[in-house]
């Protein structure tokens, strides 16, 4: 969606491509700071910012992917997504035992997408992240 004009993706999608319509990417930020110049509260206030415009963000994204012609949008079985998010979770694990993914974050986004979805293969998995 906010990438669809700007980047000028339609521009590859013809004459047999397509977006595939499912979430497959979790964006996260790091912000690394000399807290000694950063005034008192500066962490709260901007935790609190962001959470205050995940609403706005969401619908923005929401209307941007309202743009794209239907006739772009893939839509894949539940068995493809189940397989991806096990090579997805394998990847992070491979990661993890790299020191590439930091352990307590990957087991902040696990119980994140299982209490979103509890019916994922990860959230009884033996080798939950």
């Amino acid at each position: 969606g906010l990438a669809y004009e700007p980047m000028e993706m339609y521009k590859g999608l013809e004459p047999n491509g397509g977006i595939i319509n499912w979430p497959s990417l979790q964006v996260t930020m790091q912000l690394i700071v000399r807290w000694k110049k950063i005034p008192d509260g500066f962490a709260q206030k901007t935790r609190t910012l962001l959470a205050n415009k995940y609403l706005s963000d969401i619908k923005s994204i929401e209307q941007s992917e309202q743009t794209i012609p239907e006739k772009y949008w893939i839509n894949i079985s539940d068995q493809a997504k189940d397989e991806w998010n096990e090579l997805f979770r394998e990847s992070r694990l491979a990661l993890r035992d790299r020191n590439v993914y930091n352990a307590k974050a990957l087991t902040l986004f696990r119980k994140v997408r299982c209490k979103v979805d509890p019916n994922l293969a990860e959230c009884t998995s033996k080798d939950k992240e």
